[in-house]
């Protein structure tokens, strides 16, 4: 997992820490709050995140490590059989890697897969760029400076619940939002049986990916050519989940509540919502309708502007993609899910196609996964009254 995954997570986890600890410091703090409530299970669920990719990253280390260590002591005898003499100095990575405890397993797994192999750097070494490639990248000039790109934003991404998966298509159960209704009955009376109707959805997963290629002679004169290439490839990718999150909402058949305005309509959503058998939990608005919120709460508070601020004790949202005078309210958790197979990953190959030959390395940054409105009952479209 990638430094810039974890980050994401502990400053997901840090801003609802935040937020909690306003509430509790609050004169009239209800513990049964529902932001409250709400922040509470997101913060666990984060922790647990964490402690799971922090663990998985300590068990690949560690693989490595072993590999390692096995090939230093391989070198230093020779093994029986006609094989090659592990003492002699390997002749190129294959040679690294048919003497490694990674080639045993290579052999023996059902599929074919291996751990972790380390290549010693001078392995990795190429024929200098004997061509002018890539003199005229920005990069190029040590009199140029790279400015920061904008953060990687991930709002609906972070609102919803991430489920993973272990196959490319994905059935999940739905069921009634409202229990059944059981009835009264009388002493050796009969009782009636509940009727609970379970639905069956098959959905396919998209690999969503693109890629990007850059000279070795760019990237030996750049340091920060490659980590701007990898950040902004697995960004786009963020993006355009993002994209396919916002474009599931939208394309689902949700209730719809109105008011006199935006406000008014964002409480008859909570009540729609409330009255489907959900909790809600946050707010989907338009930049622009959320600033206007804003303005209109300020000037109606003698407490002072909050940036942290909710509207009706909903989390706010902001969404590019979401209409301007519209919002969605509902229980996003429960609402709607990601299914995620792999999260964000960027592969590099100096062997694409003729590219090995040219000095060209390729990035290719790629994503399995896929949003999905489970339950639209648990979501409520809300405007203005025309």
């Amino acid at each position: 997992m990638s430094t810039a995954v974890l980050e994401k997570l502990t400053g997901s986890r840090d801003a609802l820490i935040d937020r909690a600890d306003e509430l509790t410091r609050s004169d009239d703090f209800d513990p049964d709050n529902a932001e409250y409530v709400a922040s509470r299970a997101e913060i666990e669920k984060l922790n647990t995140q964490i402690a799971g990719h922090v663990e998985w990253q300590k068990t690949r280390q560690a693989a490595a490590d072993i590999d390692q260590t096995i090939l230093r002591l391989d070198r230093k005898r020779d093994p029986a059989g006609d094989g090659p003499k592990r003492n002699e100095q390997p002749q190129g990575m294959g040679d690294v890697f048919i003497r490694s405890q990674a080639w045993e397993s290579y052999r023996q797994a059902p599929r074919g897969t291996s751990s972790q192999v380390s290549i010693p750097s001078e392995l990795l070494q190429r024929a200098p760029l004997t061509t002018t490639s890539g003199t005229g990248s920005p990069w190029k000039s040590p009199s140029r400076i790279s400015i920061a790109v904008p953060s990687r934003q991930t709002p609906l991404l972070d609102l919803v619940q991430r489920i993973p998966v272990a196959s490319n298509s994905v059935d999940w159960i739905t069921y009634p939002a409202a229990a059944p209704l059981a009835a009264v009955v009388a002493e050796l009376g009969a009782k009636p049986e509940a009727t609970i109707t379970a639905s069956i959805v098959t959905v396919t997963l998209d690999t969503i990916a693109h890629y990007a290629q850059a000279s070795r002679q760019l990237l030996e004169d750049s340091g920060a050519a490659r980590a701007f290439i990898e950040g902004e490839l697995s960004r786009g990718v963020l993006d355009k989940i993002e994209a396919e999150i916002a474009s599931a909402i939208a394309a689902a058949t949700l209730p719809a509540a109105t008011g006199a305005d935006l406000m008014a309509a964002i409480r008859v959503g909570m009540g729609t919502v409330q009255s489907a058998g959900f909790q809600p939990n946050a707010v989907i608005l338009n930049p622009a309708d959320y600033a206007a919120l804003d303005i209109d709460v300020f000037g109606k508070t003698l407490l002072g502007p909050a940036v942290s601020g909710s509207f009706w004790g909903l989390r706010p949202v902001a969404v590019g993609a979401q209409p301007a005078g519209t919002a969605v309210v509902g229980d996003f958790t429960a609402a709607i899910n990601y299914l995620e197979r792999s999260d964000v990953s960027v592969y590099v190959t100096d062997s694409h196609a003729s590219t090995f030959t040219s000095n060209v390395f390729t990035f290719l940054a790629e994503a399995r996964g896929k949003g999905v409105v489970t339950r639209a009952e648990g979501l409520v479209v809300c405007s203005k009254l025309p």
